[in-house]
């Protein structure tokens, strides 16, 4: 069931590059850019930072990023967007708006450590075992969904987008995150989000 989400997606995806390219459009112009942004899966890593470089071309705009743990204070995983911004293309490339909606797919790779402890059931009861290691959470996701670029002045904006999407892995197999969406032992449906600041140099 897993993979047929993640085929979907993928499908969903080049489908939405289809419709939004238009034959014949100058997509010669690119921006370059970076990017700061803090965000969360609900896959059980918590809170997280990204820092990226994107380029805008046209309609799309490919980004890919480092994730930094701030918890752990160490480098965790990979951040990869893929945008198509809705609206005329002439605005998008001139970056006339200050409004700029788009829809996402987002490929997140995360690996971090639990200090959760393991739990021993007996019986009807359960007892958290003291002696239980640090596990490790290395999860790979995929989500879909909507955001929005606000410029602030001439070559810095806000981004917020919001998703749901799945997931594989988990905290060790059979401990599932305590978070909103469908968990089981080592795949699972929840959402994800970001705000962050983006700088384009023109």
């Amino acid at each position: 069931m897993k993979n047929r989400f993640t085929y979907l997606l993928g499908l969903l995806a080049l489908t939405l590059t289809a419709y939004c390219e238009t034959p014949g459009e100058d997509v010669t112009l690119k921006h370059y850019g970076i990017t700061a942004q803090q965000f969360s899966t609900g896959t059980g890593h918590g809170p997280a930072i990204s820092f990226g470089v994107n380029i805008l071309c046209g309609r799309k705009e490919l980004e890919a990023g480092l994730i930094y743990n701030d918890r752990e204070g160490k480098l965790s995983g990979l951040n990869v967007k893929y945008k198509i911004h809705l609206g005329k293309l002439e605005a998008i490339q001139n970056l006339s708006r200050n409004v700029d909606p788009y829809v996402t797919y987002n490929l997140i790779y995360q690996k971090s450590t639990s200090y959760a402890l393991d739990v021993i059931e007996i019986g009807e009861q359960s007892f958290e075992n003291p002696d239980s290691k640090p596990g490790v959470i290395a999860t790979f996701g995929h989500y879909m969904g909507m955001g929005v670029q606000y410029k602030i002045c001439k070559h810095i904006y806000a981004d917020v987008a919001f998703g749901f999407g799945v997931y594989q892995g988990s905290l060790d197999k059979s401990n599932t995150p305590d978070t909103f969406g469908f968990h089981k032992e080592n795949h699972g449906f929840t959402y994800s989000y970001n705000i962050g600041i983006g700088y384009r140099f023109k």
